[in-house]
């Protein structure tokens, strides 16, 4: 696991992601956690799937509707995943089924009054539902109907990323036009 810093920190997410799991216990489309194996090693149930960028899905419409489910049985059960656009935090099994693994940054919604914690559940869930419409679409935003409109609202964090990475892809091309 490394020493120091990094070590401490990535203790503490395995302990959030074996939190996450027990709350997601029994939620279809999430692996199931065995356990904490002294403190470092999370023990999960094997799905055999294939990462979604690299998975022939069988009905296109049948998938993203299950997914979009998922979403919204997570965010019910209080957590919201993050970092669904890495396209590796989710699993096709059989060309058709959604599984969402890696919940190491996942926010978890506390009870009571906790404002920063809401502010971040909210603001992950956007993240959740940003990152289905951008699957949905292969990313192509012109293309979303009317009735997925309500799932994509891109936040701060998204715009100013867009514009880095925009940014940094112009500069790169034009430094490569003056060779």
């Amino acid at each position: 696991m490394g020493w120091g810093l990094s070590r401490l920190i990535r203790r503490a997410m395995l302990r959030n992601e074996y939190r996450v799991y027990s709350r997601l216990s029994g939620v279809s489309g999430v692996p199931c956690c065995y356990g904490l194996l002294d403190g470092c090693y999370l023990v999960l149930e094997f799905i055999d799937g294939v990462p979604v960028r690299n998975a022939r899905i069988n009905d296109r419409d049948v998938f993203f509707e299950t997914l979009l489910k998922l979403i919204k049985d997570l965010h019910k059960a209080g957590v919201a995943h993050t970092d669904l656009k890495k396209k590796d935090n989710l699993l096709v099994v059989e060309g058709l089924t959604p599984y969402v693994i890696d919940f190491g940054v996942a926010v978890i919604r506390k009870s009571g009054f906790a404002p920063l914690n809401r502010y971040l559940y909210n603001l992950s869930r956007k993240f959740d539902f940003n990152a289905w419409v951008k699957l949905k679409y292969d990313g192509k935003y012109e293309n979303v109907v009317d009735e997925d409109r309500e799932y994509f609202n891109r936040t701060v964090v998204e715009k100013v990323s867009r514009w880095i990475k925009d940014t940094y892809l112009n500069i790169k091309e034009g430094l490569r036009g003056n060779r």
